[in-house]
Order: structure tokens, then C-alpha cells, then sequence
């Protein structure tokens, strides 16, 4: 099976990177709806999963992609344990 591995992203425009993860299917009804308070640097971000959510996406509030890829993983280790 082929694994991907989720990396930071960069719209168009910005200078800050993004995390951008799709909810698995087998979770996705009990995710929507659901309020999770992620942890990025120093704080705390609150993350409200809307009704017709199929994705996460958060900024990482950072231009550096050495921290951008720090964060990515201390967010998607969160939202795995989630």
C-alpha cells in the first residue's frame, strides 16, 4: 500500500505554509462538528470541524520551511491521536 506523506503548502500569493489533511472516511460523520485545540509553537490553535468538512487546513503561521515542517508534524501527530 502506498502511503503519502502530508507536507506543508504554500498558496499562491502567501508567504505563510499550510496544513492540509482530508478526514478519512471512516471518521469524517463523527469528526464534523467536533471542536479540537491543536497545539502550534508557543500557543494553541481552536479548530471547529464544519458540518461539511472533507479537510483539515490550518495555517502554520510561518514563512520558514524548517519550522513550517516542525509544526506540520506536531499538528498531524495531534490530529492522528484526535
Amino acid at each position: 500500500m502506498l502511503l503519502r506523506i502530508v507536507q506543508p503548502m504554500k498558496r499562491d500569493g502567501s508567504q505563510s505554509h499550510y496544513f492540509r489533511q482530508r478526514i478519512p472516511l471512516d471518521v469524517v460523520e463523527t469528526a464534523r462538528g467536533q471542536t479540537v485545540s491543536i497545539p502550534l509553537g508557543e500557543g494553541r490553535i481552536t479548530k471547529t470541524i464544519s458540518p461539511k468538512a472533507k479537510e483539515i487546513k490550518i495555517s502554520l503561521q510561518t514563512a520558514a520551511p524548517s519550522k513550517a515542517k516542525s509544526h506540520q508534524g506536531i499538528i498531524a501527530a495531534h490530529l492522528e491521536a484526535f
